[in-house]
């Protein structure tokens, strides 16, 4: 460069050269001779296209060292320079560089201004589709996501395909940033937690571009966003969407494995437990869903209790899974197995005992998961059926002392109130269960129905029939998702009525009982009571 200069000191050769050394310097990084070098090229040369022509490699040089802050500088003077000769495209370049090189200094909020400049004074020009999207994609970054979400929708809106775009049409520019301008639209509203704009938004994509590269994965993210705002009929259909569509994807399986919980939630357990057994079992599926499925079916037999297959299921989790953080909860589930066969050895019983008083005095987990207070009810179960009463107090109050704000002190409470009804000590009993009937959590339980039906056991024990008669009652009026308890109930009401020599009563409270409940257990001794009772009635 320095012997062409030489060699031409004046005229447009001499501009040449110049223009040649601002290059030269640049590449070898040599900034401030670069600098003097396109200075004086800018003041004496009287040719615009190679004004912006030089400065626009001087900018390109300067982005590919990373040189951001040079680069912006040269782009900017670029933007200038071909203004004032109304060089359009190069002005479009130098503003878009501009804006790139203000993004990678991390500012922001110019970055997005001049973004948006471009696509403002140039919106029909091919770099308009790409500036828009980095214009939302700064406001995003400057953390002003309400105003991003906008923008992505806004350039979505502008720049996706009047039809339905070919396989593929989201790859390349104009349809590569208004696709991802419409999938961050989406993300930008769930983040923001609007559920019903984001559902809108993936709709949106998928119907310009409804058969872009990775197809599962977008049915799978909008599915999701659905699951977890409890929308479970949109998302399955969204799951059904991926199977019949993708049904090759990596994702399938994660797919089978919602809609199989969704059939569990629905009480379609067939269904459900043919769907986690064909995903446990699956070579295709991960172990992530595998072990999920396997978990499921655990939970869905103690649901059942099929001991035997909880205690069949639960060894294989173990053998699979050593690892798994659920291994707790299915160790747990192993030993309620074995303590749900009425038939269990006092062995299989001490052998429980000891399982269970291990996992009590293992380290405590430092998320303590909702089943935890489990161990120590079934502890006191244990300890109920060996007679040990003493031991059920015990484990009742190490509960109580370790979780005093626990879920499932009402359980222990039951537990505690059989444990002193077996004793005969009715008053202390009725206290137990009524503290179990008083917590909050048993509102409407089985645990809740059974504490008033053995508070009503107890007054009969001691033959105080009208207490008895009330407390029966009660379990009849306000437990009605549980029959089997009311039924049982107004069997005992009835022999209240018996006691009493209340005859007719009697007779009316086993027709309830007949009428209400004709598969209840107690219909056959029910009827024969009641025929007793009207053969008893004095006219």
């Amino acid at each position: 460069a320095q012997r062409y200069r030489t060699q031409f000191p004046q005229g447009r050769q001499r501009f040449r050269a110049l223009a040649i050394t601002a290059v030269a310097h640049a590449r070898l990084d040599h900034k401030t001779e670069s600098e003097a070098a396109w200075n004086e090229l800018l003041e004496k040369a009287d040719s615009p296209s190679l004004i912006t022509s030089t400065t626009l490699q001087l900018a390109e040089l300067a982005e590919q060292r990373k040189d951001w802050m040079t680069a912006e500088g040269m782009y900017s003077r670029l933007s200038s320079v071909a203004k004032q000769t109304k060089d359009v495209e190069s002005e479009v370049f130098g503003l878009r560089g501009l804006a790139w090189a203000q993004f990678q200094q991390k500012h922001f909020p110019e970055a997005a201004k001049t973004f948006a400049q471009v696509e403002h004074d140039f919106p029909q020009h091919r770099l308009a589709p790409e500036c828009a999207y980095y214009h939302a994609e700064a406001l995003r970054e400057a953390g002003q996501l309400s105003d991003a979400a906008t923008a992505f929708s806004a350039a979505f809106t502008r720049y996706a395909p009047q039809e339905p775009a070919a396989p593929g049409a989201e790859q390349q520019p104009p349809g590569l940033f208004a696709y991802r301008a419409g999938l961050q639209a989406a993300r930008s509203h769930r983040q923001l937690q609007q559920v019903e704009l984001a559902d809108k938004a993936y709709a949106a994509v998928l119907e310009k571009f409804p058969k872009p590269q990775h197809l599962d994965k977008l049915l799978d993210e909008w599915a999701l966003l659905n699951y977890e705002a409890n929308r479970f009929e949109q998302a399955d259909a969204l799951f059904r969407r991926l199977l019949k569509e993708t049904p090759e994807s990596d994702l399938a399986d994660n797919a089978r494995l919602s809609l199989a919980e969704s059939d569990l939630l629905a009480d379609r357990l067939d269904q459900a437990r043919v769907a986690f057994e064909e995903l446990r079992k699956s070579p295709q599926a991960d172990d992530t869903v595998r072990e999920r499925a396997h978990y499921q079916l655990i939970i869905l037999a103690m649901d059942q209790r099929r001991w035997d297959e909880v205690k069949a299921l639960t060894a294989e989790f173990r053998q699979a899974f050593p690892a798994s953080p659920l291994t707790g909860y299915v160790a747990y589930c192993a030993i309620e197995a074995q303590l749900g066969d009425p038939q269990a050895t006092p062995e299989v019983i001490a052998a429980a005992e000891k399982q269970l008083r291990d996992q009590i005095d293992a380290p405590t987990p430092a998320e303590v998961p909702a089943w935890y207070p489990r161990l120590w009810v079934l502890l006191a179960e244990v300890r109920f059926r060996q007679k040990n009463y003493e031991g059920v107090d015990q484990a009742v109050a190490e509960l109580k002392q370790k979780l005093p704000n626990g879920p499932l002190l009402y359980q222990a409470d039951e537990v505690l109130g059989r444990s002193y009804k077996q004793q005969a000590q009715f008053e202390k009993a009725r206290e137990a269960f009524n503290r179990a009937i008083a917590d909050p959590t048993a509102f409407r339980t089985e645990t809740a129905a059974k504490s008033q039906f053995l508070i009503a056991e107890t007054y009969f024990l001691e033959e105080k029939w009208v207490e008895a008669f009330r407390a029966y009652m009660k379990v009849y009026a306000s437990y009605a998702t549980f029959p089997d308890w009311q039924s049982a109930a107004l069997f005992q009401a009835g022999k209240c009525d018996e006691q009493q020599g209340q005859w007719k009563d009697a007779v009316q409270t086993y027709e309830q009982l007949l009428t209400e409940f004709p598969q209840s257990t107690h219909v056959a001794e029910a009827r024969k009571r009641q025929e007793n009772a009207r053969k008893r009635i004095v006219n």
